[in-house]
């Protein structure tokens, strides 16, 4: 297992197209009436595993591409700069700004992570109703999740913040006991799930991906799922009147966005409601659909055993340039060997000596790291032997 330039690259392309295809079913009724919200999002986590993950295995096949990478291959390896006994390359500039670029908004994510866990700290805040943590500790229970519930007058909505130790910010709003009870819900789902944590992890992905668009699609699509997902942990044990009083709820606390507050610049909320009017639209079309079509465990096991094919489908082979060396070049001395992974494979002896067994028929001793070379690089299988070598 091992990550290259050309693994990485066929992260990107499996990743990009399967953005494009799913940003697509996300806005599907029918979709969504087979797979329901599980399906949605476990569609985006897939995405961001597959971005992670860019390895390429030992069994998975080389394809050629001789006039895409062929040409990318001598696009980048053209030296454009000699120092000393370093050639500089197109690549190595490539590498260059891709590290420093990532580097850079990598620490900025952070930073502003930090800078914003100590704005949430230092906000002024006051205990929460009895109700409110009545209906903490129900949650608690629930999920067997330790949190916290505050009251502040500086924030305009809900917030639910912290990865390790979860914590809730509710406004200084007047809400009734059931409206205290859908939104400490929805926001408690969004900790109990780590929320959070996922999205730190695709921000990150986003600063290594930096050059590549298709990421902050993911990532704004998959914090839309999100919502929806906890839409759906929320109204999944609830009756018709209590799924419209909760779509009540959401449409006052997105009313209450717009109230002026103290300290207007803290109102960062991580996880809150919605950005529009439109989004508030979509989202009571998507709860209603899920309400009138409830998850089944054959319909999750189909998309997760769906996902596992296109997973491993996606593994199984990588994109590499192709170049036929010329005549000329063909060493053809009787010293000289054809390996092709298809009919040479390697002997390894009880002695510890490698020998390599040609297409021909030949055997030849290596040594262990020219063995290992052809192993990782040319994918040539190796043998055990438990008797020791012997000449033949």
């Amino acid at each position: 297992m091992q990550v290259t330039f050309y693994s990485v690259m066929m992260a990107v392309l499996w990743s990009s197209l399967f953005v494009i295809i799913f940003s697509v079913l996300q806005k599907s009724y029918y979709f969504i009436n087979i797979s329901s919200v599980y399906g949605v999002v476990l569609l985006y986590l897939f995405c961001t595993v597959r971005m992670f993950i860019p390895v390429e295995f030992p069994w998975t096949g080389i394809v050629p591409s001789v006039h895409i990478y062929n040409n990318l291959f001598l696009l980048f390896t053209k030296e454009i700069l000699h120092i000393g006994m370093y050639n500089i390359c197109i690549y190595h500039l490539f590498y260059g700004i891709w590290a420093l670029a990532a580097f850079a908004i990598a620490a900025h994510i952070f930073c502003q992570y930090y800078k914003y866990n100590k704005i949430i700290k230092n906000l002024p805040t006051k205990a929460a109703s009895p109700e409110a943590s009545e209906i903490i500790r129900v949650m608690e229970n629930k999920y067997n999740k330790k949190t916290e519930v505050v009251i502040s007058p500086s924030i305009s909505e809900p917030v639910s913040f912290g990865i390790i130790h979860g914590k809730i910010l509710l406004p200084d709003n007047v809400y009734s006991k059931k409206e205290l009870y859908y939104i400490i819900s929805h926001e408690f789902v969004h900790i109990a799930n780590y929320d959070l944590l996922i999205q730190m992890m695709v921000n990150i992905l986003c600063a290594f991906y930096w050059w590549n668009p298709f990421v902050y699609f993911l990532r704004n699509s998959m914090e839309k799922s999100f919502e929806l997902r906890c839409d759906y942990m929320v109204i999944k044990d609830l009756n018709y009147k209590e799924t419209a009083e909760y779509l009540e709820t959401i449409l006052k606390v997105f009313k209450n966005q717009n109230l002026p507050r103290q300290h207007t610049q803290n109102n960062a909320s991580v996880l809150g409601a919605a950005d529009n009017i439109r989004e508030i639209e979509e989202r009571f079309r998507l709860i209603s659909r899920i309400y009138t079509r409830k998850s089944s465990p054959v319909s999750q096991l189909l998309v997760t055993g769906i996902m596992a094919l296109l997973m491993v489908l996606s593994y199984s082979f990588i994109l590499q340039p192709d170049f036929q060396p010329s005549e000329d070049e063909i060493e053809t001395s009787p010293f000289a060997y054809e390996i092709n992974a298809s009919s040479s494979y390697i002997i390894k002896y009880a002695d510890g000596i490698y020998v390599l067994k040609t297409n021909t028929g030949d055997k030849v001793i290596i040594d262990k790291e020219i063995a290992e070379y052809f192993v990782n690089e040319l994918n040539l299988k190796i043998t055990q032997e438990e008797s020791k070598y012997e000449e033949d």
